[in-house]
């Protein structure tokens, strides 16, 4: 709770740091801000504060002691403009304010991303931050979303970001899978399909008239691929859709009944 207990003895007087104050004691430190009032910080995230520079660093004051996470594994502090999250097994990574709100959408650590594994990374003109489970994005337009499990594998391949940009929004689960929508295309998925990529344009079309992914073609079974002569393809549960000389050829798989 980072009583005086906890944070024993006093060494230091209150010195003065960017904004407020500070008070060293032999197992942390204590901070203290006209906006936040005095918390005391100690272990591995009062260290990684430090590290990024304390009050002066983005996150600013803390706004609470170290917390215990509602599923025990954990711990975290807030700040004014983001958290730092702690577990033995993925260490103490701090969440801007605004990647933190994406990740709550997915009940934080108790949902399907888990804990931050590492710190948010300079991104194609954004922000990318790896999660136990997928990765939570601030867009290059300050948008924040988050991308798990399958899609995220599949969106981490090499190439896959210069093909779809960055997510548009958060997955969205559909009859028997889900899909994400990015700048340039999707993702679907399916357990029986797997994960694979559609891009806007006339194959995307083609496909939605005939009632995309609950319609006839059903889900894709494999990523939009560049073909000879500056055409495209994708093979679907029941067939395959290809743009060839700007021009659309549909193919559907014949079952025969017997």
């Amino acid at each position: 709770s980072g009583s005086t207990l906890e944070m024993g003895t006093c060494l230091t007087n209150e010195y003065d740091v960017t904004g407020g104050k500070a008070q060293d004691f032999a197992n942390g430190r204590a901070y203290w801000s006209a906006n936040t009032g005095a918390f005391g910080l100690v272990g591995r995230i009062n260290a990684r504060y430090s590290e990024l520079g304390g009050p002066a660093s983005w996150l600013g004051y803390p706004t609470s002691s170290e917390l215990k996470t509602p599923d025990g594994r954990g711990r975290f502090v807030t700040f004014e403009h983001g958290s730092i999250y702690w577990t033995a097994t993925t260490g103490p990574w701090e969440i801007p304010g605004d990647m933190l709100a994406a990740w709550g959408t997915q009940d934080y650590e108790k949902g399907s991303l888990g804990y931050p594994t590492g710190a948010a990374v300079e991104y194609n003109g954004g922000l990318r931050q790896q999660f136990e489970g997928g990765y939570v994005f601030r867009t290059s337009n300050n948008q924040s979303y988050w991308v798990r499990g399958e899609i995220s594998k599949k969106y981490a391949e090499d190439g896959i970001f210069a093909q779809l940009g960055f997510p548009t929004g958060n997955e969205k689960l559909i009859n028997g899978g889900a899909f994400q929508e990015f700048e340039k295309g999707n993702i679907y998925w399916s357990a029986s399909t797997g994960a694979h990529v559609i891009l806007h344009g006339d194959i995307f079309d083609a496909w939605g008239a005939k009632g995309w992914e609950q319609g006839e073609y059903g889900f894709p079974t494999s990523d939009q691929t560049a073909i000879t002569a500056g055409g495209q393809t994708i093979d679907f549960q029941n067939g395959t859709i290809r743009q060839v000389n700007g021009r659309i050829e549909e193919s559907r798989h014949h079952h025969h009944h017997h």
